[in-house]
């Protein structure tokens, strides 16, 4: 399995040193790890390529930057990740809507917590975020949805997707996502065979 890391830097911090942990601790016969810095490299990017990690650095300059935008969809393409697991603000923003665009299909997002030092439009993009995913995950658990059911979803790629899965997670439940693209007897098959309940 291909796990893509996307991380603002590599500077010495807490998110880094975790992604870092995660990223050399990887069972090298069962994941195949890669990590994209947003903007810059830094102290941990030694301990990746000690590792046999490879990285790349996208090198954002500005807080809206449509070019970082293409270089991180290419680094994508180029990985071919089954799994996009993004870390801090700038890389979920950038990363998940890169990892929809290049039809990856599963994104991870780190959402931490919505910090009030941030920037105005910072705060605003986490709170929305955050509101979306906790009222998706209210109605799940209002329908019985928790720790240990399954929940397929049928969504076509799109800017939700991460945060209905987000959602699914934090209620504790699984999440299996579903192909709109394929036959519906393969898709009830896949319903049965999950066991999902939703």
């Amino acid at each position: 399995m291909k796990i893509l890391q996307i991380i603002p830097t590599l500077d010495r911090s807490g998110a880094e040193k975790q992604m870092t942990l995660l990223a050399c601790g990887l069972a090298k016969e069962e994941f195949e790890v890669g990590v994209c810095a947003l903007t810059r490299g830094g102290p941990y990017a030694d301990d990746l390529r000690n590792a046999g990690i490879p990285l790349t650095v996208i090198g954002k300059r500005r807080k809206f930057s449509p070019a970082a935008y293409r270089r991180l969809k290419s680094a994508i393409r180029a990985f071919r990740p089954d799994i996009v697991h993004t870390w801090i603000f700038a890389a979920n923003a950038y990363g998940r809507a890169a990892a929809a665009a290049c039809g990856v299909p599963k994104i991870v997002c780190g959402e931490r917590c919505v910090d009030p030092w941030k920037e105005r439009w910072h705060l605003a993009v986490d709170r929305a975020l955050a509101k979306k995913t906790d009222a998706i995950a209210a109605k799940l658990a209002a329908e019985g949805i928790g720790r240990g059911t399954v929940v397929a979803t049928l969504l076509p790629r799109c800017k939700w997707m991460p945060v209905v899965a987000i959602a699914i997670l934090k209620t504790g439940a699984s999440y299996h996502p579903l192909d709109p693209s394929y036959p519906p007897e393969r898709l009830n098959f896949t319903v049965r065979d999950s066991d999902a309940a939703l």
